[in-house]
Parts: structure tokens; C-alpha cells; sequence
């Protein structure tokens, strides 16, 4: 009986610092996260989202990209924004009711842009889409 009970503490304290750890890397919390997608598109539903999610594109310099954004905030506040290589904000929105955003920005460099969606205690959803198209002659 003692060995079991020593078990059962040595993996309660295992699991309680395993929890701690993981709580230590990562502050994203999703609570009936759905997500799905493409190449270019991101969409997701959820009761909760706290945190930040990013993905990231390939764009030549001087393309135009179009950027379509459908957003329902339920609760909270959710904050959507098109980063250049550099690190400088193209374009940023932060919705807290319900908005569709549709803008184009032109790529001044070439790299990786990135599209980075932040959750505020948020719930709701997203569907975000985007077109990287030669700039008209």
C-alpha cells in the first residue's frame, strides 16, 4: 500500500511541474479553438483566445497585398496586424464588436511578412484571407 501511495504522489508532483513548466513558455490560452485554413487564409472559432497566433508569407518587393478581414468578438478584443520583414506594422486593426476590414498595402521590401492575430480575453472568431498581386502599370 505504501508503494502505491508513493506513486501516486511521485506523479502528482511530476504532472504539477510539468503544468508549471509548461505555464512558464507559453501564455496563449484557447478555449474551444477551431481553426482552419490554407496557404492564404486563416480562420479559427472559439469561446476564449488570450495569446498571439502568426503566420507568415513569402512577398516580393513592390507586389501589392490585399488584406480581407471578417471578425465576430463576442467578448474581448482582437487585435489583427500585417508586419513587414523589418519588423515595422503595415497595417493594424483592433475590433471589439463585429467588422470587416479590407485594405492594400504594398510591399516596400521583400522576405517574410507577417500576419499576427492577438486575442484580448476574446471570443468569437476570424476569417482572414490575403491576395499578394502585381502592383497595376
Amino acid at each position: 500500500m505504501r508503494s502505491r501511495t508513493r506513486l501516486a504522489l511521485a506523479s502528482l508532483a511530476l504532472l504539477l511541474i510539468g503544468t508549471l513548466l509548461a505555464g512558464c513558455g507559453s501564455s496563449t490560452l484557447k478555449i474551444g479553438w477551431r481553426e482552419f485554413g490554407g496557404l492564404s487564409r486563416k480562420r479559427a472559432t472559439y469561446v476564449t483566445f488570450d495569446g498571439v497566433q502568426n503566420k507568415s508569407f513569402r512577398v516580393s518587393a513592390g507586389k501589392a497585398i490585399e488584406l480581407t478581414c471578417d471578425v465576430t468578438v463576442e467578448k474581448g478584443a482582437l487585435a489583427v496586424a500585417l508586419i513587414a520583414p523589418s519588423g515595422e506594422r503595415l497595417w493594424e486593426e483592433t475590433f471589439r464588436e463585429d467588422g470587416e476590414r479590407f485594405t492594400t498595402v504594398t510591399a516596400s521590401e521583400g522576405g517574410r511578412y507577417i500576419l499576427r492575430v492577438e486575442g484580448q480575453e476574446t471570443g468569437g472568431g476570424f476569417d482572414i484571407s490575403w491576395d499578394v498581386k502585381d502592383q497595376p502599370s
